[in-house]
């Protein structure tokens, strides 16, 4: 297995994935220790590590004006994760009487699939305009229900994560994140017409 990174295999795509997962937890800790959690940019900034990790080795090269396709594909990551954050803390998500009831870990993945679901359309529109990565409509329910697993998976991970004082262990949030990363990729890739 040869590493590259344009036109990885889907081996090595995964990999990818994974480490922007651990590049995630490392961006969040540091920011729970440099900032009390308080700054959210570098936070967001993690859906642009996942981009340049997972989308960027769509592309041939960064020769000519690919580079700027490079940086549409980051800045298409930011607000994917920007808007599924958004979506979830915003409330706006209508909780059925069923999920009222729930246990924790069941409450938080019902609105944290929906997050999911966006973060992961996002993503799809980014890749289909700016790779332009041609996935069919099997790939797009593909994309959709591996955002939506990955965020169900998130919003357990989360809900284990919440100590007694109230507080975020990151470190439990891992797996659902690694979920959501490795779902999409898988999606995107299994998804699309490549060569």
């Amino acid at each position: 297995m040869k590493l590259r990174f344009f036109g990885a295999s889907i081996q090595w795509r995964v990999i990818y994935a994974l480490a922007a997962s651990l590049l995630w937890w490392a961006i969040v800790e540091l920011n729970q220790s440099w900032f009390g959690g308080r700054c959210p940019y570098p936070f967001y900034g993690t859906g642009a590590v996942y981009t340049a990790l997972v989308l960027v080795p769509y592309l041939p090269d960064l020769r000519g004006l690919r580079w700027l396709r490079a940086l549409a594909l980051l800045l298409c990551g930011a607000f994917s994760y920007w808007s599924a954050v958004s979506l979830f803390d915003s409330s706006i998500i209508p909780m059925p009487d069923f999920v009222k009831g729930l246990s924790d870990g069941l409450y938080l993945s019902y609105p944290m699939g929906i997050s999911g679901i966006l973060g992961a359309a996002i993503v799809g529109i980014g890749a289909r305009v700016f790779i332009p990565l041609a996935l069919r409509w099997s790939g797009w329910l593909m994309l959709l229900g591996a955002g939506l697993l990955g965020g169900v998976a998130l919003g357990f991970a989360a809900s284990a994560g919440v100590g007694v004082d109230g507080n975020n262990s990151y470190g439990y949030w891992f797996p659902g994140h690694a979920a959501w990363q490795v779902l999409v990729c898988l999606a995107l890739y299994y998804g699309s017409e490549h060569e």
